[in-house]
């Protein structure tokens, strides 16, 4: 049996070479080709309502100090704040 393999060598590199492909091709298209699914990775807003009267000036604190612990979250990549004044 051995000699039969060092003899055909292109034949069992060719075996060899199809067995690894099917190993690895068949499983990928069984899986989801997204690691992270694309619903957690949809944007989250925040809105804060500060009592009539305030300050934007107040208002700009609260919303970056909001910030600054949105970016401490694990897996947050990117954080934006705005803040407005509806009086």
């Amino acid at each position: 049996m051995l000699n039969l393999i060092v003899a055909r060598r292109l034949v069992t590199l060719g075996i060899l070479i199809l067995f690894v492909f099917l190993a690895l091709y068949i499983p990928m298209t069984f899986c989801r080709r997204d690691f992270v699914p694309n619903e957690d990775q949809e944007p989250f807003m925040q809105l804060s309502k500060l009592p009539p009267g305030t300050t934007l000036e107040l208002t700009n604190k609260v919303a970056q100090d909001l910030q600054v612990i949105a970016k401490e979250v694990e897996g947050v990549e990117s954080v934006t704040s705005l803040a407005e004044n509806h009086d």
